[in-house]
């Protein structure tokens, strides 16, 4: 009688190891700092620091922004570090998984991390990114997606534009959470910053500047 019961005990103990052991494993998007240089050929050039604060051990992470705005994505890197990351799909540390759809640019990379905060950069080209009108150039970008199942904790995109305008010429709107804040903060820059944003929102920048710079 006493070998079922401690059978079962054994059961229990390792269904409430394997809860407690899943709990203590999560991760916390911490800081995505977003650089955007727009070009006058109608490009536009990404740096993106997103800091992870990891809880446990992590081998994998991946990236989600939707097709939206642009034609293609050139120039893909990444790093971790002094690491730059090389396109494969054995899985190895310091390797990185990419695939580009319709609707979808999504990268899947693979490294070490335990109970740390890292900082991967992503750096890439977006394409035919600018509308231009008789009077005024647009850039209308989402940098921020629907597609994460993380919030971030602070969000800065800085969006360097061509030189040569005037402060009164430019025209910046952010489109997302209300809390957020946009500022023109000369003729040739614009931020764009939210604390806090939840998963699935997005975060996009809407921005008007004199056609004769591209």
């Amino acid at each position: 009688m006493k070998k079922p019961l401690i059978f079962a005990l054994v059961i229990v103990t390792q269904i409430l190891a394997t809860s407690s052991s899943a709990e203590s494993k999560s991760y916390r998007i911490e800081r995505v700092a977003i650089l955007a240089q727009v070009n006058p050929d109608g490009s536009m050039d990404i740096r993106e620091s997103r800091t992870y604060r990891f809880r446990g051990q992590f081998k994998w992470v991946d990236y989600r922004l939707p097709i939206k705005g642009f034609s293609s994505i050139e120039n893909f890197t990444l790093r971790d570090g002094d690491m730059a990351y090389r396109p494969s799909d054995s899985e190895e540390r310091g390797t990185y998984e990419m695939q580009i759809g319709e609707e979808e640019f999504y990268v899947k990379w693979f490294y070490r991390a335990s109970n740390e905060n890292r900082t991967f950069v992503l750096s890439y080209r977006v394409t035919d990114v600018l509308k231009v009108y008789p009077d005024v150039a647009e850039v209308y970008y989402q940098f921020i997606g629907t597609g994460w199942d993380h919030g971030a904790g602070e969000v800065s995109v800085t969006v360097k534009l061509p030189a040569g305008a005037n402060l009164d010429e430019i025209r910046a709107w952010a489109h997302g959470p209300l809390w957020g804040n946009v500022a023109i903060e000369d003729a040739a820059t614009v931020g764009l910053d939210i604390s806090n944003l939840p998963k699935r929102r997005y975060w996009e920048g809407r921005i008007l500047f004199p056609a004769r710079l591209v």
